[in-house]
């Protein structure tokens, strides 16, 4: 796998997780769901920072296979994700992976606090989707 900032630590959110909050904050209504949190966990994420390194191992041993990683330059990066995607995008995902780098990327608990346990587990993600990376 190429990747920028193999080691940027990030909390994933599993696209059941969305759905759950959404559907919870369409039953008692979108603003009293997300004011049951602080502000400051408004944003909705995953429940554990992980890192892409780690992704990437969980990826693997959800398909059984050993995954290798290509560390890239931001430059190779950017001229690796622009073929899939348009510059604006690409530097948006590059940045938040560069501040993710230095610790700047949130773990909140908004999943818990709107639905009342936690979020699926990135490894849960991995098994979920294994048959996307065949």
């Amino acid at each position: 796998m190429r990747l920028v900032h193999p080691d940027a630590v990030t909390a994933p959110v599993h696209e059941r997780d969305v759905a759950a909050v959404a559907v919870t904050a369409l039953g008692i209504g979108a603003e009293d769901a997300v004011t049951t949190a602080p502000t400051s966990a408004a944003m909705l994420t995953g429940p554990e920072p992980i890192s892409q390194r780690r992704q990437v191992d969980q990826i693997g041993q959800a398909i059984g296979r050993r995954l290798r990683i290509e560390e890239l330059s931001p430059d190779q990066a950017r001229e690796h994700y622009g073929r899939y995607s348009d510059p604006a995008t690409v530097d948006a995902i590059l940045q938040f992976l560069s501040l993710a780098a230095t610790g700047g990327s949130p773990c909140t608990p908004t999943a818990r606090r709107v639905r009342g346990r936690p979020g699926h587990s990135f490894a849960q993600w991995a098994r979920d989707h294994a048959e996307d990376f065949g």
